[in-house]
């Protein structure tokens, strides 16, 4: 964010004068040179020679100017990190509790005045600069009194063709001046540029394949055959992922927190490739379809839940924008939110906050399904909706499941017993691997990692429940 806010502010003064200043400075500078050399050659390669040395100190300057703009950068880059932490919603909170808000001020103030101290020295780089400049600028028309009086001695030139001169080499001078700071400018904001560049110049490591086409209407047979895949070099996430869902079917992946079970789910979206094997949706290898026509027929719906600073309607319309309200209150009374917004003073026009802080965490949650509800997808991905919130709301979420999975194939990531217990197949996964797979009766009736979890886990509930 840094890069996009202050860097590119930081360039929008190269763009805004620079290149009217040198058109200007650079046809003045051309129209007092002939006029110099016409009124006197000796002269005027007098007052030339001095040029280089206005020259010579702007590489120096620059490069100076550019290492602390760079070092400067970095610093603001850290200072707006320390505010998008600590002033959000969440962070300021964790502030408060840990009373750390001296700590956090003190961490401010430092990093403030790391970046005022490298202001002040790109200013002071500068001010030398300029220094140089005027005793060059003052050196000029001394030589040329200098020579000119010999010349004058000589009567070759009269006082008043000397004065005038000198009058026109100031004019020589200030454009020279200001074409070097315009370089020094320009210099100090590249560093700015390699920044922002860095980000520009990144390639997209999903893209479309050239000869990718658009994805038909899924129906929902989804197929991984030997899927390998790692975040890092240093570890496989997912090792030799093979399996079947068919058309309609709801498939549960259970395993331990780091098994891969939300791997699987971005591969399906494309999120990341595979490093070998295929994914397939209905026969067609997913790395052969256009991304969008893919993840457009596509739900997820996460524990995380992401609502946006808007109105219940605008966050609802972010699955699909030309939704009209008949849609909109359709979706919501299938997730069993429509009641609750009405209650609201601006109904759905109600403003949310920062992620959504004036809703509860069941609320958020059957607007984030409401949201997949409006988009209609035909796959649909749950990833533990429902596992950090209380019986009430979960009872409302597993209602509004319900009909959302409906006629649809699923893939759900959950450790509630009720989620689990109705799932057409389960795939145990450990460390990256599937060690297990079957239904619910079939699994807990055999010893390994399921039954484990079952008893660890799940028996109490499922005692409760059965019985």
């Amino acid at each position: 964010m840094s890069r996009l806010n202050n860097d590119v502010s930081g360039i929008e003064g190269v763009f805004a004068g620079t290149i009217i200043r040198v058109v200007r400075n650079f046809c003045g500078l051309l129209f007092i040179a002939v006029t110099l050399v016409s009124m006197n050659w000796k002269l005027s390669i007098l007052a030339l020679f001095i040029v280089p040395m206005f020259v010579a100190p702007t590489r120096r300057v620059g490069r100076t100017r550019w290492r602390i703009a760079a070092e400067t950068q970095a610093k603001l880059a850290e200072l707006s990190s320390i505010i998008q932490e600590t002033l959000n919603v969440n962070g300021a909170m964790l502030v408060k509790i840990s009373t750390r808000e001296k700590d956090e001020y003190r961490r401010f103030s430092e990093i403030n005045r790391e970046i005022s101290r490298l202001q002040i020295r790109e200013s002071i780089a500068g001010r030398w600069f300029r220094m140089v400049i005027q005793i060059f600028t003052h050196l000029g028309p001394v030589l040329i009194y200098f020579y000119g009086g010999y010349l004058f001695i000589q009567g070759e030139l009269t006082v008043g063709a000397i004065v005038t001169f000198v009058a026109f080499l100031h004019r020589l001078y200030g454009p020279i001046g200001e074409l070097t700071s315009v370089h020094i400018e320009i210099s100090r904001s590249m560093a700015l540029f390699e920044r922002i560049f860095e980000y520009l110049d990144l390639k997209h490591e999903i893209t479309d394949a050239p000869n990718a086409v658009e994805m038909p209407e899924i129906k929902g047979r989804i197929e991984f055959e030997n899927i390998h895949f790692s975040y890092t070099d240093e570890q496989e996430t997912l090792k030799d992922i093979s399996f079947v869902i068919e058309q309609g079917q709801m498939t549960a992946l259970v395993g331990l927190s780091g098994s891969g079970k939300t791997t699987i789910t971005y591969l399906l979206a494309r999120l990341y490739d595979p490093a070998s094997g295929t994914i397939r949706i209905d026969g067609l290898d997913i790395r052969d379809v256009k991304i969008e026509s893919l993840r457009s027929q596509i739900g997820i719906v996460t524990q995380d839940t992401y609502i946006f600073n808007a109105s219940i309607r605008e966050n609802l319309l972010y699955s699909k924008p030309d939704a009209g309200d008949d849609e909109i209150v359709q979706a919501c009374k299938i997730a069993n939110i429509h009641d609750f917004i009405m209650t609201l003073p601006q109904g759905y026009d109600t403003i949310v906050g920062e992620r959504g802080t004036k809703l509860s965490g069941g609320e958020k949650q059957r607007i984030s399904i409401a949201r997949a509800v409006l988009k209609n997808p035909r796959i649909i991905i749950l990833d533990e909706a429902t596992s950090s919130l209380d019986s009430l709301s979960e009872r409302l979420i597993q209602d509004a499941i319900k009909p959302l999975l409906a006629g649809r194939t699923s893939i759900v990531i959950a450790h509630r017993l009720s989620t689990i217990i109705a799932a057409d197949q389960i795939l145990v996964m450990d460390q990256g691997r599937i060690v297990q797979r079957g239904t619910h009766e079939e699994l807990v009736m055999r010893p390994g990692l399921y039954r484990e979890l079952y008893e660890k886990q799940f028996k109490a509930k499922a005692a409760g429940e059965l019985g």
